[in-house]
């Protein structure tokens, strides 16, 4: 004889609230390597130089070019300056320079004005000019290179991995150009996994956040969440429960505060968001503030629900499941006895498609 199945969602259905926001609060403030969204980007840009250039040495090589016409620009203005220093208590004739060699004021007319005596200070004139130019390349230089990167991380970030666009000789086509040196191209798989580093977590809030202080807070928090229970849909799940149902809470909260909630309710079986741990260099259980697994809102409920039960075992005509959001058609059409918890959404969608509606 096949079981039944009981499915419950969890935020606004077994509790009043959406309980993902004040959680993520409580760790925000318990979590002392918490950034904002705004400072994780600008830390990971920071980061994003050696990454890129280890990623695609096109880059690196670029960057090389760009310092050395900085330099050889530079360079040549630091000459003319040099060329055009005298003493200030002396007349300087500018003329005399390899610049103005091509002038020739004897030329003009005994009226026109000699282009010399402009400012009276040749050497003022240079030094401006050089002063400039001088300006002028680094920050030209300043510029392209910031161009350069941002151009490359807009390209990660967008997790392409085609080439910059820049001719290349190649082992397959070594015909095209002779006077470029041999460079592989990117590895697919290096620029995913630059991608997934420059990635903004999905919850900011629990990055670095020790795993045994997260679960700390978790339980404290499931503790907190009694005061918003809806007793009829308590009720509903109690039932089930004595009827001998199978009874899952599939939930796009956090399992790792819906979990010790239900275990006051003797339910074990949570398919809800998990969250991503890993270890820092002091090799403490850290969390990642990403997600592990599947997110399970809408269509990726059944999912989670199919990966996790064997659903040809149950009698789905005669099972049950609760939820308030529409999101979660899916989920309610699975079963053949659907019930819209009313909540803070309105429940027209649940009237037009002759859902019951339970009103806590």
């Amino acid at each position: 004889m096949k079981q039944i199945l009981a499915i419950f969602d969890f935020c606004e259905s077994i509790v009043s609230i959406q309980s993902i926001s004040p959680y993520l609060e409580l760790a925000r403030k318990a979590n002392s390597a918490y950034r904002s969204p705004n400072s994780y980007k600008q830390r990971l840009l920071r980061k994003a130089a050696r990454l890129i250039y280890n990623a695609n040495p096109r880059i690196l090589e670029e960057e090389k070019e760009a310092s050395h016409s900085s330099l050889r620009m530079s360079e040549a203005s630091a000459a003319i300056h040099k060329s055009a220093k005298a003493d200030s208590s002396a007349k300087m004739d500018c003329h005399a320079l390899p610049s103005g060699k091509t002038r020739n004021d004897r030329n003009l007319s005994d009226l026109a004005q000699d282009s010399r005596i402009f400012n009276k200070n040749a050497q003022n004139v240079f030094s401006q000019n050089a002063t400039r130019r001088q300006d002028f390349g680094d920050k030209n230089g300043a510029l392209l290179k910031k161009h350069r990167l941002r151009r490359a991380v807009s390209l990660v970030l967008q997790g392409e991995s085609r080439e910059l666009p820049k001719a290349v000789m190649t082992a397959g086509s070594p015909q095209k150009s002779p006077f470029l040196a041999q460079k592989p191209m990117p590895e697919i798989k290096k620029l995913n996994l630059l991608h997934k580093a420059l990635t903004l977590p999905t919850y900011p809030e629990l990055a670095g956040l020790p795993l045994s202080t997260a679960l700390s807070l978790a339980q404290s928090y499931a503790l907190s969440l009694r005061a918003y229970s809806n007793q009829k849909v308590l009720d509903k799940l109690l039932w089930h429960k004595a009827q001998g149902h199978t009874i899952v809470v599939v939930s796009g909260g956090l399992g790792i505060y819906i979990r010790p909630f239900m275990q006051e309710f003797g339910i074990d079986t949570i398919l809800a968001v998990e969250l991503e741990s890993t270890f820092d260099k002091q090799g403490r259980e850290i969390l990642s503030g990403n997600r592990a697994g599947l997110h399970t809102m809408q269509e990726r409920k059944l999912y989670a629900l199919d990966n996790h039960l064997d659903l040809a075992q149950y009698d789905l005509p005669n099972s049950y499941a609760y939820s308030d959001c529409p999101s979660d058609v899916p989920l309610l059409s699975l079963v053949g006895k659907p019930c819209v918890i009313q909540g803070s959404q309105e429940t027209r969608w649940a009237g037009i498609l002759g859902y019951p509606i339970l009103v806590p």
